[in-house]
């Protein structure tokens, strides 16, 4: 483990959520799913072309860390999403954080201290937000998710 993810471990065991999440050493099979799944501008999903999306700007002067949480937790009621989701980061993390989405909450805060792009990715693909370095905010599901929108 490098130092961002020792330390976001550390971070998880204090708040006691050690046995709330699971950890995998290796997060390139997750961004082989968004690939095959979402289409990607660079180093990025292309929101533009992911039908029905949302994607949102974080409000100059803003707290990142703020807008993105009310972001993912607007996204979580407004399309009613549960079950497994997996977060994973681009660049200084390597590992896959494993939770539920009323966990995952709780774990937000800490990963998003890592500079990088967020990614939470549902289990099977299904669906996908992330939280860039520039504040953005993107959401949408996959095109072969009964739930996507033209």
């Amino acid at each position: 483990m490098n130092s961002y993810e020792l330390e976001i471990v550390d971070a998880l065991s204090r708040i006691g959520l050690t046995t709330a999440v699971v950890l995998e050493p290796d997060s390139s099979a997750l961004f082989s799913l968004l690939s095959r799944n979402f289409r990607s501008l660079g180093s990025k999903i292309d929101w533009e072309r992911v039908p029905g999306s949302v994607k949102t700007q974080c409000p100059e002067g803003g707290v990142e860390e703020t807008f993105f949480l009310q972001s993912y937790q607007s996204a979580i009621s407004k399309f009613k999403l549960s079950g497994s989701v997996a977060y994973i980061g681009d660049s200084n993390t390597d590992f896959v954080i494993r939770s539920n989405c009323e966990t995952m909450n709780l774990v937000l805060p800490i990963v998003f201290n890592v500079p990088q792009h967020h990614y939470l990715v549902h289990e099977q693909g299904i669906w996908c937000m992330s939280f860039t370095m520039e504040g953005e905010f993107g959401f949408g599901f996959s095109e072969t998710s009964p739930n996507a929108r033209s």
